[in-house]
């Protein structure tokens, strides 16, 4: 057998399949990169919802009382203070599902759970165990209980617990949220500090933050737009309340006016 006869690739054909293959990939990885990221978002999803799951549980034994956001228990010098996610947690078996796969302030923990913030504010530093990630926050609606704490707020009292939020995604310490929060960047943190590079402190790091993953009093758990959450003026919006009556006397809180509620809507930045 004469193997001088065999016939090689020319530098050519290997330019051209290198070419084909570097095409092929241009095309196939941005669309892996999207279907990951669509599997991490839809993980944020199953994680509020089986959060919503636990709180309706958790309200089955507490006389349909929502779980607080947060609870004092003083014991003089040193108090203790639990979150709304230590006190639901038993019902859930599962820490990981407070810990949002896409959030960056995820690797973080919240106000409750950070040593270094429980020690400043004369807190009991909770174990390890007991520590939650910073990502998913309660809402507050003290406008609609009349208390600020929320206590005793019953869901069954909302008139659509459908379409009003029940936890949200953020990126701050604070385990409670409310529209009154505003909008801000933190890249002009210093360096070391938890907040810098998070980019904005809504949202939890999906759809470039111009969505977020809610749960709802009905404890289903959908993406929802943030113009979608403000809603028009004339309607009741997701946060509970009607922006357009905020600055009627009376109409949520006896005697006050309530227009620095709205500062999450006033001061959502264009196109979000």
């Amino acid at each position: 057998m004469n193997y001088n006869n065999r016939r090689a690739f020319t530098l050519i054909e290997l330019l051209v399949v290198i070419a084909i293959i570097a095409i092929l990939a241009a095309i196939l990885f941005p669309v892996f990169a999207q279907a990951k990221a669509a599997a991490k978002a839809s993980v944020a999803i199953s994680n509020c919802k089986q959060i919503g799951t636990a709180i309706q549980i958790y309200m089955s034994d507490s006389d349909d009382v929502r779980v607080p956001r947060s609870t004092n228990l003083d014991t003089l010098p040193v108090r203790t203070e639990e979150n709304w996610k230590q006190l639901a947690q038993p019902y859930m078996k599962n820490r990981d599902m407070f810990k949002d796969p896409m959030n960056p302030a995820a690797k973080f923990y919240d106000a409750q759970s950070d040593p270094a913030l429980a020690a400043l504010w004369n807190f009991k530093v909770q174990p390890e165990n007991n520590r939650f990630p910073r990502g998913y926050s309660m809402t507050n609606l003290f406008y609609l209980t009349g208390k600020w704490d929320d206590s005793g707020l019953t869901p069954t009292a909302l008139e659509n617990t459908a379409n009003i939020m029940m936890t949200v995604e953020q990126k701050r310490p604070w385990a409670d949220a409310g529209p009154y929060l505003d909008w801000q960047k933190n890249e002009g943190e210093p360096d070391g500090s938890a907040s810098k590079g998070l980019g904005w402190t809504w949202g939890g790091g999906k759809w470039d933050d111009k969505a977020m993953v809610v749960t709802f009093f009905d404890s289903h758990a959908k993406r929802q737009s943030h113009g979608s959450i403000c809603g028009r003026a004339d309607e009741v919006n997701m946060w509970g309340y009607q922006r357009n009556r905020l600055p009627v006397s009376g109409a949520y809180i006896s005697g006050a006016t309530l227009e620095w509620l709205d500062t999450y809507c006033a001061t959502r930045p264009t196109g979000y």
